[in-house]
């Protein structure tokens, strides 16, 4: 393979070919989270329940088992067979360095299995710095529990995960199947110019472990912000920026082309007015200049780091809903490719709402978590899958309802943000403290079992060949990693 650098607008190798980078994020594995492999919350507390009801050596076995099977040889085998030539490793720091300093060299160890295997099909490797010490959002998939975001106020927890970069820097100087670091994922900080400024302290750290690689640099508010961050490129001339381009035709359309409601401030032509939408190709194509618009103004290459669908009706049964938004995802990866964008979808496997191989209903874990994943359904705890709706969402409702009453009555003051009021408690509230304290009741899912036992029940959930493939989906991948669709 040949070490990738950024030369003009372009990404090519050392013989001077462009490479096009197209392929998928193996989220849930070296960093898991909720409605991948069917918990709540997230994942440290996931953890810690997992050992308060099943022991500290039953909960090993999960998680050994987890880690050892939901990505294998097999599954670079079967990605590089649909025509990926890139696969996105997002990590939590937990795996490599704790807040004493102290080096997990398993984390390396699995990096450079997925790196091997990879190497020999061909596939480019970035590496994806997913939860950082002290969580750089509020969401989950950062590891966080509280739905506050310490790490933009506090120097530690910035230090802590520069020394991770130094340590995967260093280790992978020389690897040319990395095609490079993506140094945080998802930054939500108060100011944009905070993200700038931490990047522009990183880089030359980063650099004096690695000079070779490319930084791929996420915008702020969950990759969609890039203000600031032109200079950057002064600093250092191996930088990508990467946005994120989630659409809600691909999330909660039920025909394509075809009419969506938005709430206000949905739309993202603009506007607050609520109502339908038509949306259609060539909605797609404006939604993504409009996403897009930094990137054509400063000529930088964009990768698109995350896009995806949510999928209703199961891998084996889809809804109409189900195809409109494959549909509108087809036509998000014809944009991509006819702007030369490149891409990574979220996410390769989970329990049947995204992923391209799904954990199958009727295996020992697929029947052990269904009770468990009817139950989150129903009282809508997990943010991505309840897109705002459930009935302790209706709860919140009414307690903000009660708040802005009282303070309008007494205060006379009728200012209240109670949208902002509502979003602190849904999160918090919901998404943290009620999504945690539900993980006992999927730990007793395996209370019965040994450690043995416990092994083999995971093992038969997320092992490649025990899964089902989503196989329209699989088409869409393989058509647009060719370059056909």
């Amino acid at each position: 393979m040949q070490q990738l650098k950024r030369v003009g607008q372009g990404l090519v190798g050392a013989d001077g070919r462009e490479v096009i980078l197209r392929g998928v994020a193996i989220g849930g594995w070296l960093n898991m989270e909720n409605f991948i492999t069917g918990f709540a919350g997230n994942e440290s507390a996931h953890r810690q329940a997992m050992r308060r009801e099943l022991g500290a050596e039953r909960a090993q076995a999960f998680f050994s088992a987890l880690l050892g099977s939901f990505f294998t040889e097999a599954d670079v085998h079967y990605l590089a067979g649909l025509g990926c030539n890139t696969l996105r490793v997002p990590f939590a720091s937990h795996h490599f360095l704790d807040q004493e300093g102290e080096v997990d060299p398993a984390g390396l160890a699995r990096l450079d299995a997925v790196i091997s295997w990879a190497k020999a099909q061909g596939l480019y490797i970035i590496l994806d710095l997913h939860a950082a010490p002290g969580w750089q959002n509020r969401g989950w998939h950062c590891d966080n529990p509280y739905g506050i975001s310490l790490f933009w106020g506090d120097r530690h927890f910035q230090e802590w995960a520069l020394a991770i970069w130094r340590l995967v820097a260093d280790h992978y100087r020389d690897e040319e199947a990395v095609a490079g670091y993506d140094l945080l994922n998802e930054p939500d900080a108060p100011e944009d110019s905070q993200v700038a400024e931490l990047y522009r302290r990183w880089i030359p750290e980063i650099r004096r472990c690695d000079p070779h690689h490319l930084l791929f640099l996420e915008g702020n508010r969950y990759a969609r912000d890039f203000g600031g961050m032109e200079s950057l490129r002064v600093l250092d001339q191996q930088t990508v920026f990467s946005s994120h381009n989630y659409m809600l035709p691909t999330h909660q359309a039920s025909s394509y082309p075809g009419s969506i409601g938005m709430e206000p401030g949905q739309n993202p032509r603009g506007g607050q007015a609520a109502g339908p939408v038509w949306v259609d190709r060539s909605w797609v194509e404006e939604e993504y200049r409009g996403a897009g618009a930094w990137f054509t103004q400063q000529g930088e290459p964009c990768w698109v780091g995350e896009f995806g669908a949510l999928y209703d009706g199961g891998v084996g049964t889809p809804s109409g809903a189900d195809r409109a938004r494959l549909a509108a995802l087809a036509d998000q990866i014809r944009i991509f490719n006819a702007h030369q964008v490149h891409w990574t979808l979220w996410t390769y496997k989970d329990v049947d709402i995204q992923g391209l191989q799904v954990v199958r209903k009727d295996s020992e874990f697929g029947r052990r978590i269904a009770p468990f994943l009817a139950l989150k359904s129903h009282l809508g705890v997990d943010q991505w899958t309840a897109r705002g709706r459930g009935p302790l969402v209706s709860q919140v409702e009414r307690l903000v309802n009660q708040v802005d009453q009282a303070v309008t009555e007494l205060t006379h003051d009728f200012a209240l943000s109670r949208s902002d009021l509502r979003d602190i408690l849904t999160h918090r509230a919901i998404y943290g403290d009620v999504a945690n304290h539900l993980n006992a009741v999927y730990a007793r899912s395996f209370a019965d079992l040994s450690v043995q036992g416990i092994a083999e029940v995971v093992r038969s959930g997320f092992d490649l060949q025990s899964c089902s493939e989503r196989r329209p989906l699989a088409e869409v991948i393989a058509a647009g990693c060719h370059g056909e669709l």
